[in-house]
């Protein structure tokens, strides 16, 4: 092969290997250029924003917790923080400052849930270490408050009561009285009209004794009927005033310890 033949055998493999990559435009070798990194897929992009936005709302509410807590308001406070801790389950500080919170409002076993699983998270060891000495403190409390309920002593409770007299009482009542008077009058009338001794030609006809005698007989079925009635009104208000559970009118309680 010539000369000639030598140099287009060159440009032919200087053209292929810059069409390859392997060559610069100058000639020399080039370096390989580094492979486009992967894209996020969407779904991830959205879990981590739906993340983002959980801890934003549960700093909201932490804020919201701090300032009733400042406020003396501890059980709000707990409310808050339990929010906030369903926002961002991992967030240790939310988890502490609950159990701090219910310390203070003298729940101690339910300090010690939240102080437990405080324990269980990914702690550095000096707080673990502040972490056990707050929850051996609770362990105290608990005994402690504990040991004050064995003390109490149940003073039993005097309760001063009467007897509702209300319409249910009077009423049965008030109808007795009438038909104890109407049974005393038509008792009288019937006493007074019975012919009594009465002879026939002297005091009358015998149509005159037998009208005498049916009315003086009207008048004591009419008073025996006032008299049944009295009696049902009597049991009646009997039955309401003594039937029913008396209504307290004044309580006295309390306790002590020994």
């Amino acid at each position: 092969m010539g000369f000639g033949g030598v140099r287009r055998v060159g440009v032919i493999a200087a053209a292929v290997l810059c069409l390859t990559g392997r060559v610069s435009a100058s000639g020399g070798p080039t370096k390989k250029s580094a492979p486009p990194a992967p894209a996020q897929p969407p779904a991830a992009i959205a879990v981590a924003d739906d993340a983002e936005a959980s801890r934003g709302l549960a700093r909201q509410h932490f804020e919201a917790a701090k300032q009733l807590h400042a406020a003396g308001r501890y059980r709000e406070a707990a409310e808050k923080l339990e929010l906030a801790i369903k926002c961002d389950p991992s967030g240790k500080d939310l988890v502490y400052n609950l159990a701090l919170v219910r310390e203070r409002l003298a729940e101690p076993n339910e300090a010690l849930v939240h102080i437990d699983r405080y324990l269980t998270m990914n702690l550095e060891p000096a707080e673990r270490q502040k972490a056990e000495s707050f929850r051996r403190r609770l362990e105290g409390s608990r005994e402690e408050i504990a040991e004050k309920r064995r003390k109490v002593v149940v003073v039993p409770i005097a309760v001063e009561s009467e007897r509702a007299v209300d319409e249910w009482v009077w009423l049965p009542l008030a109808g007795a009285g009438v038909a104890a008077a109407a049974g005393a009058v038509l008792g009288a009338l019937a006493l007074g009209t019975r012919p009594s001794g009465f002879v026939t030609g002297r005091d009358g006809t015998y149509d005159d004794l037998a009208a005498r005698t049916s009315e003086a007989h009207s008048y004591a079925v009419f008073a025996d009927v006032s008299w049944a009635v009295t009696a049902l009104g009597l049991g009646l208000a009997s039955g309401f005033y003594f039937g029913r559970d008396a209504v307290p009118v004044a309580m006295r309680a309390g306790g002590q310890e020994q």
